[in-house]
């Protein structure tokens, strides 16, 4: 949690996501900034990904293909960051690519979602990334790609928060003040 706030007065929250902790922020802070990182929305949409491509090795599992466990060895080359693949993961990966489809079309979005978290982006590219983006995935046709638009766009000003750099860290005493930080008091 950064000790910092948007204006003077308004702390910044990191977010799990969860809807009571936003509710709870909320309710007791009102004038805090609930921020989005990066990390929930990756997740969010490696889980979209998977769910494509669970639909889609049951689809071919269900025609008797070959090709099935194929998609099943598949699944690490499409979870993780590209750089990092191995030379078998990433023949893999371009296999898949050759192929074409639901899967392939699943994982370029995952890595534009990972993309909007490039350094040194400005919170205006970042904000234009992300329109650009919604627009794609809404018009994916996959049912688990429109719902992570839909989450996205729903969460769009903490993910922007996020991005945003805090102003000056606040003085404890400001801190105490805003009753940001509890009062720990000993026995």
């Amino acid at each position: 949690m950064r000790a910092a706030s948007a204006p003077r007065s308004s702390p910044r929250s990191p977010s799990t996501w969860a809807r009571g902790y936003a509710k709870s922020v909320r309710e007791h802070a009102p004038q805090a900034v609930i921020c989005i990182d990066n990390y929930h929305i990756v997740q969010l949409a490696t889980k979209a990904l998977d769910e494509v491509r669970c639909e889609h090795w049951n689809e071919l599992r269900g025609a008797g293909e070959r090709a099935a466990q194929q998609l099943k060895d598949a699944r690490w080359s499409l979870f993780k960051n590209p750089a990092d693949l191995t030379d078998r993961q990433a023949d893999t990966l371009a296999a898949l690519h050759a192929t074409g489809g639901k899967v392939p079309r699943a994982w370029a979005m995952k890595e534009l979602v990972r993309a909007i978290f490039a350094p040194g982006l400005t919170v205006a590219a970042v904000a234009e990334l992300i329109g650009w983006l919604l627009a794609r995935l809404s018009r994916s046709r996959l049912k688990p790609l429109v719902r992570l638009g839909r989450t996205i766009r729903k969460h769009r000003d903490g993910i922007l928060a996020a991005r945003r750099p805090p102003p000056a860290a606040l003085d404890f005493r400001d801190l105490r003040r805003q009753r940001v930080l509890p009062v720990v008091g000993w026995a």
